[in-house]
């Protein structure tokens, strides 16, 4: 079993896959409530960067926290990791 991810109050946060148009699937977690704040990693990083910072935001905001196209629990196609695409994919997710 991974390591588990707490809010602010100390319970888990909701992990959700959604599949695009595209057929790319997104892991992503929500948590904490208030207005949305997407989290986005880095390269070579994933979701699972931001567990430290989410107890002190997710007091007063909703956080969004996605693995993109090719990283973690995300599925790896074989294109489709330019910035354009990525940014579609999260706004896509956002909607």
């Amino acid at each position: 079993m991974g390591v588990k991810i707490l809010n602010h109050d100390k319970t888990l946060v909701t992990h959700g896959r959604m599949r695009f148009s595209t057929g790319v699937r997104l892991h992503y977690y929500t948590a904490g409530s208030g207005p949305a704040l997407m989290l986005q990693h880095g390269v070579p990083k994933t979701s699972y960067s931001w567990r430290k910072v989410l107890p002190y935001i997710t007091c007063k905001l909703s956080a969004v926290v996605a693995d993109t196209r090719g990283f973690g629990d995300s599925t790896h196609p074989d294109d489709g990791y330019d910035m354009a695409t990525t940014a579609d994919d999260l706004a896509e997710l956002m909607t």
